[in-house]
């Protein structure tokens, strides 16, 4: 399953009931529901490739704690610079991770590595997360406000996934076995 089903169903869940009780639940709410979803993550040309390893959840908790708190001090609207520090957050969380190189890459035979070599760019995401925490301000119920701040969100993460770039390492078929790397663009 690729990324997003839990993830936006949890946020959906946890906004609908109105007012998070603070900024630090949310913060750890999100990070959480990301978590999750990020363990079921493939590259795109290799399903089947999850992650091996993982960061734990702290430093996207982290992030998005940052961001609230910035806008909480903002005497203005948040511009999408406010959400540089959850968005950098989550390109940090992809930079190195290592995915099962044993489900061979299109064309290979046995792998020796799988490994993000390009986590994203954090820009563009922030103006994602940006676009998601406004997404509900014109809804006309807590369960709508949260299912629109929660699609918004998810998109903004399966776009910057699209982003993730690495390069599977291993063997082709032949005799012997010929060395093999294969580049891939995209996580799902």
């Amino acid at each position: 399953m690729p990324f997003g089903s839990t993830f936006q169903n949890t946020i959906i869940s946890f906004l609908a009931v109105g007012n998070s009780p603070s900024k630090e639940m949310t913060a750890s709410t999100i990070a959480t529901a990301y978590l999750v979803d990020a363990d079921l993550v493939f590259p795109t040309l290799i399903p089947g490739s999850t992650p091996l390893t993982l960061p734990g959840s702290s430093g996207i908790e982290a992030g998005f704690l940052a961001s609230f708190t910035l806008c909480e001090q903002l005497t203005m609207e948040p511009t999408p610079d406010a959400w540089m520090p959850a968005a950098s957050a989550i390109v940090a969380f992809w930079a190195g991770v290592q995915f099962n190189p044993l489900i061979p890459a299109p064309g290979g035979l046995l792998g020796i590595t799988s490994t993000v070599v390009f986590p994203g760019e954090a820009s563009s995401l922030a103006a994602g997360i940006w676009t998601a925490m406004k997404a509900g301000t014109s809804a006309m119920s807590n369960q709508q406000g949260a299912a629109l701040v929660a699609v918004a969100l998810n998109t903004a993460m399966i776009a910057h996934l699209a982003q993730v770039t690495g390069l599977w390492a291993g063997t082709a078929p032949g005799v012997p076995p010929i060395p093999y790397v294969f580049p891939w663009v995209g996580a799902s």
